[in-house]
């Protein structure tokens, strides 16, 4: 990042990354009115190349969201409902077709055995069976953008999915390696009398902008950005305490993790927590992400990466709450220096 050129470059697909954010939440906000942090999120998983997993009733308005994130940019959208009858076959190609479903447009269910669209919203998952769900999470693997624009191919494909709060009970429920699939969860609230006021006086049908904000290409520009900008030593340090720090037996792990988790977030937490920092950074118009970054995102992007125990269960201490505690105890203004010593990874985890 020390060439003048490409901080330039950087900073001005930054700039215009902003300015899509707040074009997106004006015209979304013009017909629906959503939690901010839920717009927020899904903007991150859009820049980042991840995908998005919604817990909340129905009603919410997240179908909404998912098409308009789709419009947004000119991509193609469909939905499916998932059901206990749902096969994987119904929504996904077979392995050997090789097609690209290049030129869709769709805007409804997809027929039996169609690509999924460039933008998929997979509603109740957990209605699902558990094969389904399997064929579903097989194919949406992280994408890493690279520096052609992205190694997801032509067709970048986003997964909204929802599932049910885990208080009415799933049917089926996503098992951590699952989970793990989804770079953020965002959990959907009932709105304030304010909001709930204005969803009355505000809303209306629209399936999207009247045009796209912006295009395939630029989307793809920030993308690449996002990838591109590092994060300064503090930063990485920061987010690495709050990983380390939810493993038990770990040298930084808190009293109440000792007694409360079962299993902490992976090296892959991290990594997902650090490009959603950066993405959000880009979103704001920065080019290097700050510890508030990470701070902001590791509620959503480490929440369901971890397990508590029976105890924390007896407790109803759920995941939110555990991160939360985290985030109290785990400082961010805290020094954490990078570790001495020699490392036996050759090339990195992945």
């Amino acid at each position: 990042m020390s060439d003048p050129a490409r901080l330039t470059d950087l900073a001005t697909i930054a700039a215009d990354c902003r300015v899509f954010a707040e074009e997106f939440q004006s015209s979304l906000g013009e017909h629906v009115i959503l939690p901010p942090s839920l717009v927020e999120h899904a903007l991150v998983a859009l820049v980042a190349g991840g995908h998005l997993l919604l817990e909340g009733n129905p009603g919410m308005g997240k179908q909404t969201l998912a098409r308009w994130i789709a419009r947004s940019v000119g991509l193609s959208f469909s939905a499916r409902t998932f059901t206990p009858d749902l096969r994987g076959e119904d929504f996904l190609p077979p392995r050997s077709s090789g097609g690209s479903g290049r030129g869709a447009d769709l805007d409804h269910d997809p027929p039996r055995g169609a690509m999924p669209s460039e933008v998929f919203y997979a509603e109740d998952i957990d209605e699902a069976p558990r094969s389904t769900i399997a064929a579903l999470v097989d194919t949406i693997r992280d994408r890493p953008v690279g520096p052609d624009g992205g190694a997801g191919g032509a067709r970048p494909l986003l997964v909204i999915a929802s599932r049910r709060p885990a208080a009415l009970g799933a049917v089926q429920t996503l098992d951590p390696s699952q989970l793990d699939r989804f770079l953020i969860q965002s959990h959907i609230r009932y709105p304030t009398p304010a909001e709930e006021w204005e969803i009355a006086r505000r809303t209306r049908l629209s399936a999207g902008p009247d045009k796209p904000l912006r295009t395939r290409d630029q989307l793809a520009a920030f993308a690449r950005a996002a990838a591109a900008i590092e994060a300064p030593e503090a930063v990485i340090g920061y987010a690495w305490a709050l990983v380390r720090a939810t493993r038990p037996g770990n040298e930084l792990a808190p009293q109440f993790v000792e007694r409360w988790i079962k299993l902490g977030v992976s090296p892959c937490g991290l990594v997902a927590l650090l490009a959603a920092a950066k993405a959000r950074a880009l979103l704001l118009g920065r080019i290097e992400p700050t510890r508030e970054d990470v701070y902001s995102m590791a509620q959503p992007v480490l929440g369901h990466r971890l397990i508590g125990n029976a105890e924390a269960a007896a407790a109803n201490l759920t995941n939110q709450r555990l991160i939360g505690i985290l985030l109290e105890t785990i400082l961010i203004d805290g020094v954490y220096a990078r570790p001495s010593g020699p490392s036996d990874a050759a090339g990195g985890f992945f």
